[in-house]
């Protein structure tokens, strides 16, 4: 992939961060404001699903760290915790039943958050 180039992005939900300060986005990673759809507790951690203008990100924090169903949060994404692939390439493995995710190193789709095209 070239600069410039149309990509999706993928990063695993733990390396995404949840608050309801005012995010900077400064440096290295990208902020985004959503609001929380869904929060499930899973033993040692909460997983929740946020609505970031047509996507759905979901993240995963300890579980001391609780927000409300429906609250107005912001999401950060550390830069360097993102991996950039070809769109055209992950929806022409998903039509043929390929896993991108284990051909990049990884084990399970579960374990690798949100992607956004």
């Amino acid at each position: 992939m070239a600069v410039g180039d149309k990509c999706a992005i993928g990063v695993r939900p733990e390396d995404l961060t949840i608050s309801t300060g005012a995010g900077s986005g400064v440096g290295d990673e990208d902020v985004y404001t959503g609001r929380l759809q869904n929060s499930q507790f899973v033993g040692e951690a909460y997983v929740h699903d946020i609505v970031v203008g047509t996507e759905v990100l979901r993240v995963k924090m300890h579980h001391r760290e609780g927000f409300n169903v429906g609250e107005n949060v912001n999401i950060s994404i550390p830069l360097a915790c993102t991996i950039a692939v070809n769109p055209d390439a992950s929806s022409e493995i998903a039509d043929t039943g390929e896993d991108l995710i284990s051909n990049a190193g990884a084990t399970d789709k579960q374990e690798h958050g949100a992607y956004a095209r």
